[in-house]
């Protein structure tokens, strides 16, 4: 008895034991040996956060605003060509100028050495002190009440002249002072219902986004205000990849992956056949 319990100890030792005692020797909850590869879901690309679309007001504000400078700067260059004209003229004949005449050379040369500079900056430089919605209202807003003044200054004048614009009886010079006159109330009205309505617009538009919450509208330019507060809500969900995205299966889908009954439950080790124990 003793000779057979050694010879299977040494049998045992050598490696030679039967296979299905091998399998008892190792842990029976390493999964390294029964690991499952779930196949991959292709991979996506994780949705880039864009940032927040240009509202409509904010785009047709934007657009109104060029529109309404590059008009305003041709319109206040005729104005002041017709009223320095008339200017010449009544220094050459009379030896003295009109008063509505002076202003109307003023107030475009005012106009001109600060809207196109205000719309060039804006366009050049980002964050600009003159590109404020607050300062180009407060100064659009002076602008206006200058050419609605000489607009009215003009058109009072030309009570002074009658019927002359077109009589024959008056000189060239002075009919041709009247037709310019006219030409100057005409254009300073145009000006001013041009800076007054964009005026009010740029100042409704700001007032509500400012009412709704949008942040620092008032010291931002037309070009970078976000004039719609719900625009500055990106949504980054998957952002950073999901599961999916990552080339990962889903808690949920891998339990659903795996067969039933795994991992193995570990199975007692019993006595082999033609084993018999030593006995004392």
């Amino acid at each position: 008895m003793c000779m057979h319990t050694n010879t299977a100890t040494a049998k045992l030792t050598a490696g030679q034991a039967p296979s299905r005692y091998k399998d008892a020797l190792h842990d029976p909850l390493d999964q390294s040996q029964n690991r499952i590869s779930l196949p991959h879901p292709p991979v996506s690309p994780a949705p880039l956060s864009s940032p927040p679309p240009r509202t409509m007001s904010g785009h047709w504000i934007q657009l109104a605003r060029l529109a309404v400078f590059g008009t305003v700067s041709v319109l206040a260059i005729i104005v002041m060509g017709l009223a320095a004209g008339w200017i010449a003229s009544t220094e050459k004949e009379l030896d003295s100028y009109f008063a509505y005449a002076a202003l109307a050379v003023a107030v475009p040369v005012l106009t001109l050495f600060t809207v196109p500079p205000m719309l060039v900056v804006d366009l050049l430089r980002r964050g600009a002190f003159t590109s404020m919605i607050l300062v180009e209202v407060v100064w659009l807003g002076i602008l206006w009440v200058l050419w609605l003044a000489t607009a009215a200054y003009a058109a009072d004048q030309l009570g002074g002249f009658g019927g002359s614009c077109h009589s024959r009886f008056y000189p060239s010079w002075w009919t041709t002072g009247c037709s310019e006159t006219q030409a100057i109330t005409a254009f300073s009205f145009l000006i001013w219902l041009a800076l007054l309505g964009y005026w009010i617009a740029l100042v409704t538009i700001a007032s509500i986004s400012a009412t709704r919450g949008a942040p620092g509208v008032w010291y931002a330019s037309v070009r970078d205000a976000q004039f719609d507060p719900s625009t500055n809500k990106v949504d980054l969900t998957g952002a950073m990849g999901s599961a999916e995205h990552k080339g990962e299966a889903s808690p949920v889908a891998a339990a659903a992956a795996l067969p039933q009954g795994y991992p193995p439950a570990p199975q007692p080790a019993g006595p082999q056949p033609g084993y018999q124990p030593t006995q004392m």
